[in-house]
Order: C-alpha cells, then structure tokens, then sequence
C-alpha cells in the first residue's frame, strides 16, 4: 500500500508551497514494513507548461530513510 495525502497552497499566482504525507507498507510478508514519510516542498511555473520543483522529507519511523530530498521539472505539451 502507498497512501498519500497533499495540500497544495498558492502563495503567488506562479509560486505554490506544498505539504505531503506518504507511505510505504507492506501486507503479508513474513516481516511487515511501515515507512511513513513527511515532505515540505514548493513548485514555481516558469511559463504556463514548465513547472519546477523542490521537496525535502523525513521518515517518521525507523524502518524508513531518516531524510531525502529531490528536484524535478514538468513540462506539459
């Protein structure tokens, strides 16, 4: 299972800040795994179908990454 759960909050009409909660779990293995993770992040269009963006995380139990972070671009066409 992945859940995942975002809010999205526009800051500027080009300028949007986010939080996300996500996960990794595992169902009938002989050892289960619970990895819930918190992400912060922003996204900045830079024309109308290019988008960047930047997150950082951290993992909310032993068995996920204790940090992470990415950067992507979108481009719609």
């Amino acid at each position: 299972w992945s859940p995942s759960v975002v809010l999205r909050v526009p800051v500027t009409e080009r300028f949007e800040v986010h939080a996300e909660w996500f996960g990794s779990y595992t169902q009938g293995l002989v050892v289960d795994r619970q990895q819930p993770f918190f992400s912060p992040g922003t996204h900045f269009s830079i024309t109308r179908n290019v988008e960047i963006g930047l997150r950082i995380g951290w993992g909310l139990t032993a068995q996920a990454a204790p940090f992470f972070s990415d950067a992507g671009i979108a481009i719609q066409y």
